[in-house]
């Protein structure tokens, strides 16, 4: 996936084991691409980066393997974290406690 480093589109992404290329033009977009770079799930360019740096990037994420396997990893991970509604949990959780001590 190549994007613009969004919330959206990177969570997105991952949530489906793709690997990225992020182009970050302002706001949060920048942190968004630190942290894909930083879990290994892609690359980060510049705005003004050429065509041909752009071509050699998406190949290299396509072509090593382990962008798509941190990609994959990072799948699991949210998965694991959205099949429970942890939210629910931890209100009940509170409530109960809040019971207790009344």
């Amino acid at each position: 996936m190549v994007t613009h480093a969004g919330h959206g589109t990177v969570i997105r992404a991952l949530a489906n084991g793709l690997p990225l290329v992020c182009i970050p033009m302002a706001r949060d977009q920048p942190d968004i691409a630190a942290r894909v770079v930083h879990g290994g799930a892609g690359l980060r360019l510049a705005p003004g980066a050429s065509v041909a740096k752009l071509h050699r990037t998406i190949e290299r994420v396509l072509k090593e393997p382990h962008f798509r396997e941190s990609a994959q990893r990072l799948e699991r991970a949210i998965r694991q974290e959205t099949e429970a509604d942890r939210a629910v949990a931890e209100l009940e959780s509170l409530a109960a406690r809040r019971v207790g001590v009344a």
